[in-house]
């Protein structure tokens, strides 16, 4: 696809022991969708980077520069509604273990809001399960890729998810 454009995205699934992933409520044009912390990769950053930088700006979650998450999934969406200018998204998903923690970004919520992002909450799987056939998450098969963040062992290549 001659001229197509990709917006290239990092996504943290940040997990705790006790298996609770933590997943913002996002705005889009047809109502709100639970989706993993992240955003696009800036010019000139690292996966990695970006990682850390969109953690800390959405959740207030430090990783150190050392840290290298484990790259688990990686998803296109061929879709251009999703960010204007673009034609699609590819979201890199990386695991972050950490304990629970409220999350604070470094901008305020009106800040957040403007970049439709309504706030945080911790889910367990059997609450994506369980959930109102009104809560959208992304990917929309996240209760079953669930289990995959838990597994100690996991393939040299991250798994390639659809939408």
């Amino acid at each position: 696809m001659t001229g197509f454009r990709w917006r290239h995205s990092v996504r943290a699934l940040v997990l705790t022991p006790e298996g609770q992933l933590l997943l913002g409520r996002h705005r889009i044009a047809t109502g709100f969708i639970w989706a993993a912390p992240g955003g696009g990769i800036e010019a000139g950053e690292t996966r990695h980077e970006a990682l850390r930088r969109e953690l800390r700006e959405e959740t207030g979650l430090l990783l150190g520069d050392s840290a290298r998450p484990r790259h688990l999934w990686h998803q296109e969406i061929v879709d251009g509604s999703i960010t204007a200018g673009f034609d699609g998204v590819v979201n890199d998903y990386f695991l972050v273990e950490t304990e629970h923690f409220v999350a604070r970004g470094l901008w305020p919520h009106e800040v957040l809001l403007e970049e439709g992002l309504d706030g945080f909450a911790w889910w367990t799987l059997a609450e994506i399960e369980n959930a109102k056939p009104t809560e959208v998450f992304g990917p929309r098969n996240l209760a079953e890729l669930f289990p995959t963040m838990t597994q100690r062992h996991h393939a040299d290549e991250p798994l390639r998810i659809g939408p």
